[in-house]
């Protein structure tokens, strides 16, 4: 059973990551604020264009997210700074309960609602230019020359 599922991941890595599934490149750690982990990968010597431009689409895709996330959790801790010094100054104590918390985790997601729309909306439609690339890249690595 486990050969299976293992035998089952192996090709879905290879058909998400078409020619690089053997030589992914590099995972970095987390960025401190993001918490993506940036992937750069592999560059065969024989890389065809259509793998070239999914993989430069890919590069471009992370970019968005990360630069997203980075300004919307900047933006959070930002805020959540001046929530808590205000809470200290009114109440005199050191740190609000769960529920108050909550409550400006709350407020914030609501006063950043659109932001986080036109993200998702951003983040399907480079999904959707990603699926011709992936096939491409897939059909002309299947016709390419073997390589020895």
């Amino acid at each position: 059973m486990a050969r299976a599922t293992l035998r089952s991941n192996r090709m879905l890595l290879q058909l998400h990551c078409v020619r690089y599934a053997s030589n992914l490149g590099r995972v970095s750690t987390p960025h401190p604020i993001t918490s993506l982990r940036k992937v750069e990968l592999h560059v065969p010597g024989n890389e065809t264009q259509a793998e070239e431009r999914l993989r430069k689409q890919l590069d471009e895709d992370f970019e968005f997210h990360h630069n997203f996330w980075l300004k919307n959790n900047a933006q959070f801790k930002e805020e959540r700074k001046v929530f808590m010094k205000q809470y200290r100054q009114e109440t005199g104590e050191k740190q609000p309960p769960p529920e108050v918390l909550s409550q400006f985790y709350r407020q914030f997601l609501q006063s950043h609602h659109q932001a986080h729309i036109d993200y998702n909306k951003e983040h399907w439609k480079r999904q959707f230019v990603q699926i011709p690339l992936y096939f491409m890249a897939y059909v002309t690595r299947m016709f390419a020359p073997k390589s020895t």
